[in-house]
Order: C-alpha cells, then structure tokens, then sequence
C-alpha cells in the first residue's frame, strides 16, 4: 500500500508542464474529498503555466468563450452585478464596508456639491488615491479639468 501524502508538509513541488520545482505557493489549491490527511491538493501545474494555458485557450476559444459568459451574465444578472462591482472596487485597493464608510462620512452626499444622489469613487488618475465620493456631473468636471492642466486647482480644492 502508497503511504498517503501529506499535502500541508510539503515545501516543494515540480511542475508537470514546465518541469521545474517551485515552493507550493506557487501551485494553487483544490478540495478533494479523497486526499486522506488535508482534504485538498496541489494542481499538477504551477501558476505560470496555468495562466499560460488559459489565456492561450482564450485567445483561441475567444467566440465561444464570449458567448458562454454572455449567457451566463444574462442567467445571473445579480451575480454579474456584484462581481462588477467587486472588480471595480478591488481595482481602487476598496472593500464595500470602505465605501459605506465614506458615504456615512459624507452624510450620502456628494464631496464637492453636497447634493444627495448616486455617488461614484473619485480618484487622483496619477497616484492611484481615492479622494472621496462625488456625484457624476462633479466627477466629469474634475476629469476635464485635469486633462486640461488645471490640476494644481482641482487638488487645492480637493484638498
């Protein structure tokens, strides 16, 4: 009888695709019931190589994968929604909780006008902070203005 691997002990693994041994946290993890002592396991391929496949599946699949998640999205429209949102959010280094945070911050109004309606994340296009919450006309003048050289402005008022 094989001696059952202990998934959790292991500092190393060679890759099946590109022959290399990498520390495990470059493989990712799956659940598998069968695994006797951890439950998961390694996959076969490091991340490198698994993101290589994918994107070159992608590129060649790209119809088809396509429709796929538009018939997905369409399915799942509030699933769609929130995952959106996620990436958008993620994309600003922000949680939902940091959003609400703002919001009741800024009594649910905007930074700049101070009217109470849909709010958007504003952020400085060089740095990468997020400055507040505005409204959408707001978040559009601050753009033209900065893409016009006005921006020593924009940042006094924004503080």
């Amino acid at each position: 009888m094989v001696k059952p691997i202990d998934y959790a002990s292991l500092t190393e693994r060679r890759c099946s695709r590109c022959k290399v041994t990498r520390p495990v946290s470059e493989f990712n993890r799956y659940v598998d019931p069968s695994a006797p002592l951890t439950g998961w396991r390694y996959y076969a391929w490091c991340r490198d190589c698994s993101k290589r496949q994918s994107s070159a599946y992608g590129r060649a699949n790209r119809p088809r994968r396509n429709e796929r998640l538009r018939e997905w999205r369409k399915a799942n429209p509030e699933k769609a929604r929130d995952l959106d949102r996620r990436r958008r959010l993620k994309r600003y280094g922000l949680t939902q909780q940091d959003i609400d945070a703002m919001a009741v911050a800024q009594r649910r109004r905007c930074l700049l006008c101070d009217r109470k309606v849909e709010l958007v994340i504003d952020h400085d296009h060089s740095t990468g902070r997020v400055r507040g919450l505005i409204c959408g006309q707001c978040n559009t003048l601050i753009g033209w203005l900065e893409r016009r050289g006005v921006r020593a402005k924009v940042d006094a008022y924004l503080g």
